[in-house]
């Protein structure tokens, strides 16, 4: 497993207009994923055939993969690990389909000075460019910042390792 050395920012680092991305590839096997750890095992998600009988060429992701990614982006790489997710409001506008590489972004809209509090834009497109969700998140940043100097998760002890 490779070393990945990052941080986290701090609501006084923060400026409005800061932005981060994430892109996936959204492949069977994640959908499969998804439905066991969700329990949403619509055959939409998983059957190629039912998909092509409801009119679809390929299997159809969950909805939630959008917020699933804006989650990660928000709390590995802005503001990063520590953060504190509030609220999350999204408009799905696209289906997002088996094998699309979605690509979620997030920019900072404003920032709340007596909560300590911002408020990102959010919106994902697939690899045409297409919009398939948009709306917007709200966080608290880390108070403190947070060196991971190995994000080693080990998913039998299921924990990361960090120096204080």
């Amino acid at each position: 497993m490779s070393k990945r050395i990052f941080s986290n920012y701090i609501f006084e680092e923060i400026s409005i207009g800061d932005k981060s991305s994430l892109k996936k590839r959204i492949s069977q096997e994640k959908i499969n994923q998804f439905a066991t750890l969700s329990g949403d095992f619509n055959p939409l998600h998983l059957s190629v055939e039912y998909a092509k009988r409801r009119g679809f060429y390929n299997t159809i992701a969950q909805g939630e993969w959008s917020n699933l990614l804006i989650s990660a982006i928000l709390g590995t790489q802005l503001p990063g690990p520590g953060t504190i997710y509030l609220k999350q409001q999204l408009i799905f506008k696209k289906i997002i389909f088996c094998e699309d590489v979605i690509q979620a972004t997030i920019t900072v809209k404003s920032k709340n000075e007596n909560q300590k509090t911002l408020i990102f834009d959010c919106q994902c497109t697939n690899q045409k460019g297409d919009i398939v969700s948009i709306g917007e998140a709200e966080v608290v940043p880390p108070l403190i910042k947070i060196p991971i100097d190995e994000c080693l998760i080990d998913p039998a002890k299921s924990r990361i390792r960090t120096h204080p």
